[in-house]
């Protein structure tokens, strides 16, 4: 036999979803392709995505259910494995300590996107655990918040329609290629404007009318100033925040004092920077300000992220064709979360920080980034079992030293995956995962786009070995459960779960992949919100400059700065054992996180751990470039090739993310919150030193 075949998909090297073409040949992926009429990607695949063969068919894979026993491993079958998970569960919520138990899901590309984590959020929920941690608690979660309580909603830049591109933090040419694609065709045919914001010189920086470079964890006094410039010369657009905004007055008070000449000071960016990006993004309409992930990640995370959707509120660029456009949700969902199970029970980590609770607009959300101390400290109290879904968080979460050492005190790990990783080596039962190409999932696509659309990913070949979809193991442990389970997660496999969180929509699994591959792109009437007909998704129902509901949280409305919990200014005593300011989580485009670096053809591209820093700091600490160097923080060290490059600000060391063993990078990160709002950890602007690697 010889079937060959050709299946219209959606890659999940990494969240961006690009459209794909998968030659199958047997049940086996021969290559990839790029699919040409992809709402999105456009026919664009990178060289991750042609790795896809040797992901799926590695002889790397886990290949089925395993037991730790005497230190060793021992293959069991997959009902040993349920009934032994299910065993434990049953006898924590006989003690009645239900919250023992807990859930670290990570990337939702691994986890079949949304609808992983549906299942994980109602397992929890009939289980009574608010036990839960994701990939949410270091990424993006502040920016939601900082959004809904200023406008009612996210925004995405609508970057084809525009004539001013603000990149600010991010590096889309390696992390979201799509999107930078879109930027640089934005550049060509509508003559937009670019400026780039970050302390490194990113290559899309050279093609940029203005580079501005600041201090690694200062963005929030930058945007800070670029307001008052706005404001102080009038550049704001006065019909939008006469009819459409509240609190103007309050902010525009607020900033006089943030100038340029003393965000100078604080940044190092020069005066005359600030004040030529302000009036370059507030006078060119229209315009949009595309924000990495890593603003956030700082003492200023909540503030960066109000900076920013009022720079774009206050210039006119909401809800507008070119600027930040306010969509529908697109594809109407059932509700997965059970308020009357959980009834008031915080997520953990909610009573900490009110805007994940107090809004009314998220149910139970929480941030945890320091969960070992669940485990370590029984703080707030003692987490004993832990299933990973998706994650690997020996490497990509914050403080490994310390995650090291509460995986070893739990009293029962279990991990799910297609691959091994440092954090099955922890665990008691490891058990195989599907890869993406091995199961169905429902993908939005959104970044980038003036569009949004959901395309169905269909299961291209069937599972390997003996491996199985994250959410079969789910369901199929709620029927080892029984009770409430049967009652609330009924389904018998990943196409009927679907099928009841789509039913709203009138979507089936079975339509969208039969009859859309290559997605259904919601229509204009579905996609603008338009706040001049219904307002906006506020109490008052405008642009809240001034949120009332903040200050009944405790939380002071008006956005300030607030010096990185590290550094030079605020820790001179450590500043002076550890001079540099470091950067972690650089993305490099052969890799998503930690994974996919047992794929040969991407290793030959990229084999090793890497840190920039500027020729003048090699020079002076003896280094050249492509030497090995030890980066140290109080944490740790970790250890690294040089590149030595006029990119990077002299006094800033930027690591690569998703190494392993000694190229870790967050064996030198801490996990402890330092933004009193968002609860995030410093992941940018903390403090190192290096010395060359003997």
């Amino acid at each position: 036999m010889n079937e060959k075949r050709i299946v219209p998909a959606t890659c999940g090297m990494c969240i961006e979803e690009c459209g794909i073409m998968v030659h199958v040949e047997d049940d086996r992926i021969q290559r990839v392709e790029g699919m040409e009429d992809h709402p999105f990607s456009e026919g664009f695949i990178c060289a991750s995505a042609r790795a896809i063969p040797e992901y799926v068919h590695s002889d790397k894979r886990i290949q089925y259910p395993m037991k730790k026993e005497s230190g060793g491993w021992k293959r069991i079958s997959w009902d040993e494995a349920l009934d032994t998970i299910a065993d434990k569960l049953k006898e924590y919520k006989a003690e009645g300590i239900s919250q023992s138990f807990g859930v670290f899901t990570g990337d939702p590309v691994n986890m079949a996107l949304r609808m992983g984590y549906y299942l994980v959020w109602r397992f929890c929920d009939v289980y009574g655990t608010p036990t839960r941690f994701y990939d949410g608690d270091l990424c993006y979660t502040p920016r939601i918040r900082a959004y809904f309580q200023t406008i009612g909603k996210m925004t995405t830049p609508d970057i084809v329609n525009t004539r001013c591109v603000v990149n600010w933090g991010g590096n889309p040419q390696n992390s979201f290629p799509p999107l930078y694609m879109r930027i640089r065709r934005a550049m060509k045919e509508n003559g937009a404007k670019l400026i780039v914001i970050d302390p490194r010189r990113i290559p899309m920086a050279r093609e940029a009318d203005l580079f501005l470079q600041p201090r690694p964890g200062t963005d929030a006094m930058l945007a800070l100033a670029m307001m008052q410039v706005i404001i102080s010369e009038q550049l704001y657009d006065k019909d939008f925040i006469e009819n459409w905004s509240v609190g103007f007055d309050k902010l525009a008070q607020h900033v006089e004092q943030f100038t340029p000449e003393m965000a100078q000071e604080v940044t190092g960016v020069p005066a005359g920077d600030i004040r030529q990006a302000a009036r370059m993004y507030a006078t060119t309409k229209p315009a949009c300000l595309q924000a990495g992930e890593k603003l956030e990640q700082t003492s200023s995370g909540f503030r960066i992220a109000q900076c920013v959707v009022m720079l774009q509120a206050m210039t006119g660029n909401i809800d507008a064709l070119g600027g930040g456009v306010l969509r529908l949700s697109g594809v109407k969902e059932r509700s997965y979360r059970l308020t009357k199970l959980m009834g008031d029970t915080l997520c953990v980590g909610a009573d900490k920080y009110p805007i994940y609770h107090k809004s009314g607009r998220v149910f139970h959300e929480g941030v945890m980034p320091n969960w070992g101390d669940l485990v370590l400290k029984g703080d707030p109290y003692q987490l004993k079992m832990l299933i990973v879904s998706g994650g690997n968080p020996m490497v990509s979460w914050p403080n490994t030293n310390k995650v090291s050492r509460a995986l070893d005190e739990l009293e029962f790990l279990v991990v799910m995956d297609p691959f091994w990783t440092a954090t099955a080596e922890k665990a008691h039962i490891v058990l195989p995962a599907c890869t993406f190409m091995e199961r169905i999932a429902m993908c939005g696509i959104y970044e980038g786009m003036s569009t949004p659309a959901v395309q169905f990913r269909r299961q291209v070949v069937p599972p390997l070995y003996d491996s199985r979809s994250d959410c079969s193991f789910w369901l199929a442990l709620a029927r080892r459960m029984g009770g409430e389970f049967d009652e609330y997660i009924p389904w018998n496999s990943d196409e009927e779960a679907m099928d009841y969180w789509l039913s709203p929509s009138g979507l089936t699994s079975k339509y969208l992949g039969e009859e859309h591959p290559t997605g259904i792109v919601q229509g204009s009437d579905e996609l603008i919100f338009d706040y001049r007909k219904h307002g906006f998704a506020t109490p008052s129902g405008k642009c809240e400059f001034w949120s009332q509901e903040l200050e009944d949280m405790g939380i002071y409305p008006l956005p300030v700065y607030r010096e990185p919990a590290e550094s030079p200014v605020s820790s001179p005593e450590i500043s002076r054992e550890y001079p540099l300011i470091l950067i972690t989580g650089v993305r490099e485009l052969e890799y998503w996180h930690s994974q996919q670096r047992h794929c040969a053809s991407l290793m030959r591209r990229n084999p090793e751990g890497r840190a920039e820093i500027h020729p003048s700091t090699a020079s002076a600490y003896g280094i050249a470039e492509g030497d090995r160097m030890w980066i140290e923080t109080p944490r740790g060290r970790a250890c690294m090739k040089a590149i030595v490059t006029e990119d990077i600000r002299p006094d800033t060391v930027a690591t690569r993310h998703g190494w392993p063993d000694d190229a870790n990078e967050n064996l030198l990160t801490d996990d402890v919150p330092v933004d009193p709002e968002g609860g995030f950890p410093a992941l940018t602007g903390a403090l190192c030193r290096i010395k060359k690697a003997g």
